[in-house]
């Protein structure tokens, strides 16, 4: 038993550190998308080459639909004003001698901050937490439990409410991630107060 929790744990931990934003832009602000095109020999795209953008709101409705991307000598550049904060799955298409396309992510905040400082900061709070309760389920001691479930409220309701660092926004990630380590310390703690009052 104390090995299949010791796992679930580890598990929930590594679910946090998921991202995938090639972009973090600011909402409101004027911002360049800007894309690497090559061409069969490995060579910059020339301006034969046509590429156009087209970027979904977080519902899968399109916000941007197949416009021009501006070619530059090295890439091309799509500017455009982000105006709510979110998750904007995107696509670009090359057309010229071959054809090509590129899928990403474009993460929308309010600071245009990914969040990086606070993303270490949460990492030590989880790990210290995780720590904790693995430490305790050995020991078979029920303060360092205890403790490490509360870091985990804590810590749940701070991600639940700012979302988790390099997510900025509150996405469906770090929601999920807030509330599985919400769920995972509200039964700690339920569990080793029962265990107290016995």
């Amino acid at each position: 038993m104390k090995k299949l929790l010791v796992m679930f744990f580890a598990v929930m931990f590594c679910i946090t550190f998921v991202s995938s934003y090639s972009y973090v832009l600011q909402e409101d602000t004027l911002s360049d998308v800007k894309i690497a095109c090559f061409d069969t020999d490995n060579l910059y795209c020339t301006s034969t080459t046509n590429c156009t953008i087209t970027i979904y709101n977080s519902d899968q409705t399109v916000l941007i639909n197949n416009d021009n991307m501006s070619y530059n000598e090295n890439y091309f550049n799509y500017t455009f004003t982000p105006t709510k904060i979110g998750e904007y799955p995107t696509v670009v298409n090359c057309v010229g001698g071959t054809a090509a396309y590129s899928t990403f992510e474009i993460l929308v905040t309010n600071s245009g901050y990914d969040g990086i400082a606070i993303e270490w900061v949460l990492i030590f709070v989880l790990l210290l937490a995780y720590g904790l309760i693995i430490f305790g389920f050995y020991r078979e001691e029920h303060p360092p439990v205890t403790m490490g479930a509360i870091i985990l409220l804590v810590t749940a309701l701070y991600i639940w409410i700012n979302g988790f660092g390099i997510l900025g926004a509150k996405s469906l990630i770090s929601q999920f991630i807030a509330a599985a380590n919400f769920i995972v310390g509200a039964f700690l703690t339920v569990q080793a107060l029962g265990e107290l009052k016995n």
